[in-house]
């Protein structure tokens, strides 16, 4: 099959993650020295990711955006490689100030600032059939803490109040969206469905 480059591998594992169908696998991690020869290897033998963390995101910061992942491996072990490397193009960036967020019926237009977030997963033993012992995936998704310029918070007021404070809060009475993490040229580099 195709070779899948290197950031489209991760966001499909941070995927499988969060959907509860992710596989171990194996990563390398690979030191260089400036004439790009590889001087040391780390790797992660059959490791899960076990936190996503998506950094805070605010309107005018100039910060780099980085998630941050949590690997749990079942072993590690340091080599020496041989070899160097050609230098390629790194995957287009996306700044903590790029971002949009979409929730149907509430005006996001000018939310300011999304705290940073991190949806982890435990494994924990659970039975089968009273018999077999596995590990089994549980995943915890937080709140959003979302900043908004109060000119564009009635939508939000009136949600509230009657979501909250009346009790109409049915399950057809939640919201769903998109938080899109956006390039320099406001393309969606990274979706997170909100259900």
């Amino acid at each position: 099959g195709k070779r899948l480059p290197l950031h489209r591998m991760v966001s499909d594992w941070i995927t499988a993650m969060w959907r509860r169908q992710s596989t171990p696998r194996t990563v390398r991690i690979t030191a260089y020295d400036s004439l790009m020869r590889a001087i040391r290897r780390r790797e992660f033998l059959g490791a899960l990711v076990t936190e996503t963390t998506v950094p805070t995101l605010e309107a005018g910061s100039s910060g780099l955006g980085l998630l941050k992942l949590k690997l749990t491996p079942e072993s590690v072990r340091t080599i020496t490689p041989t070899g160097t490397v050609p230098l390629s193009k790194p995957p287009p960036s996306w700044y903590g100030a790029t971002f949009r967020l979409d929730l149907p019926g509430l005006d996001c237009t000018k939310v300011m600032k999304i705290d940073s977030f991190t949806v982890n997963q435990q494994l924990v033993e659970a039975s089968i059939m009273d018999r077999d012992q596995v590990m089994e995936p549980v995943l915890s998704f937080p709140n959003l803490a979302v900043t908004l310029l109060e000119s564009s918070a009635a939508t939000w007021q009136a949600w509230f109040d009657d979501f909250v404070v009346r009790g109409n809060n049915a399950d057809d009475q939640e919201k769903t969206g998109r938080l899109s993490l956006l390039d320099g040229s406001l393309r969606e580099r990274v979706r997170i469905d909100l259900f």
